[in-house]
């Protein structure tokens, strides 16, 4: 679950707040990330792969593939999460409970909040909206 929350929150990082299609097939996404040995800089790779429809929902398949070192030893390691977009709004599939989750709503005001996943453990809580403007586009 900590796993899937810290992607999400990766992606959250990466969107703009516009009108647009979430995750579209062939987006990638890509961090660096240290690890326990100093010497040692990894990466994570997300890419939008493949729609699919999931309890009825239009979705995207997302991969999420982790390697160790620049060289890729040991192996990759490879999880795949489902989402669905709707209007202002990003759900994930959980698995366990077989049903969507909320996690982003981007029309979410000062104050509002709501449990991701089926645990319901994390807690989003919004604390301050805002807009910027950029070569004259707001975001």
């Amino acid at each position: 679950m900590k796993k899937l929350i810290f992607f999400c929150l990766e992606l959250l990082a990466t969107l703009p707040i516009c009108a647009q299609e979430w995750a579209p097939v062939g987006a990638e996404w890509y961090y660096s990330y240290g690890t326990w040995n100093l010497n040692i800089i990894s990466f994570v790779k997300i890419a939008s792969i493949s729609d699919t429809t999931i309890a009825g929902r239009p979705s995207k398949i997302l991969v999420k593939t982790y390697a160790t070192d620049k060289f890729g030893n040991p192996p990759p390691i490879i999880d795949t999460f489902y989402m669905h977009s709707r209007n202002d709004s990003v759900f994930f599939w959980e698995p366990d409970s077989n049903q969507f989750y909320l996690l982003y709503d981007f029309n979410a005001n000062q104050g509002d909040k709501w449990h991701i996943g089926y645990w319901g453990i994390d807690t989003v809580t919004v604390d301050s909206t805002s807009t910027i403007t950029i070569n004259s586009n707001t975001l």
